[in-house]
């Protein structure tokens, strides 16, 4: 009996810079693989009667290209670019109308500051035709910027101040979240009609930053509260919001 022919070895097919295999199933179906998974000298498959599976062969890729590469991209930068305008019309938008709410917040409201006016004298109350005044060491005025510190506790301090913005009505004044008044003096001869704050001194507190809030209502009727920054027993306030 005559012996069937060998089986001559396939040649590994040459490697391509590519890294990609091109290959082709008995059925003719077309398939790709990694290179990079693959060995660049496979050797065509066979089964036990010498009949082959299938082969492989490298295909080469073509380089992607500078223009190539900004023709795909360009789709995606239009739709960035359409993002982009509007979210910044959006951000100026908004930023304008917040300094505008600022703007109207201090226009018509009150707006104010340590008084620097002459004060010789205060007066706090008129009862039964009698005026009385308050203690100089008390009153915090522009020649006399703090009170004295072994002052006794809860003694009434008296800091005299200007509103610099519009008359309010309905206003309440809370320090550290405790009311504290807003005061004018009394309608007499021989008064300037000077404002202040009165709150009742602290030793513990002298020197330190307190928080005040004034709460009021314009002549549009419009509420709103503004907060300052307070010393206690010092000749200090400044308004932080609206700055």
């Amino acid at each position: 009996t005559a012996l069937p022919p060998p089986v001559k070895e396939r040649q590994p097919l040459p490697a391509a810079p590519s890294d990609f295999i091109h290959c082709f199933a008995p059925s003719g179906i077309a398939y790709s693989r990694d290179a990079k998974m693959e060995n660049a000298s496979e050797k065509a498959t066979q089964d036990a009667t010498g009949i082959r599976l299938g082969s492989c062969e490298r295909q080469n890729m073509p380089t992607p290209t500078i223009s190539t590469t900004v023709t795909n991209a360009f789709p995606w930068i239009t739709t960035g670019v359409g993002w982009v305008v509007p979210l910044l019309q959006w951000r100026k938008k908004r930023k304008a109308e917040a300094e505008l709410k600022v703007i109207r917040r201090r226009g018509d409201a009150p707006y104010l500051t340590p008084s620097a006016s002459t004060v010789n004298r205060l007066f706090t109350d008129a009862l039964e035709g009698e005026a009385r005044t308050a203690a100089a060491a008390t009153v915090l005025t522009a020649f006399h910027g703090e009170v004295p510190k072994e002052m006794p506790a809860d003694t009434p301090v008296r800091l005299v101040v200007d509103n610099h913005g519009q008359p309010a009505r309905r206003v309440s004044v809370s320090l550290d979240g405790k009311a504290i008044q807003l005061r004018s003096e009394p309608a007499l001869e021989f008064a300037s009609g000077l404002q202040f704050l009165e709150y009742p001194y602290d030793p513990k507190k002298h020197g330190q930053d307190q928080t005040l809030i004034i709460s009021f209502e314009t002549a549009s009727g419009v509420q709103d509260r503004h907060t300052y920054s307070l010393k206690h027993g010092i000749r200090h306030l400044v308004r932080t919001d609206p700055p």
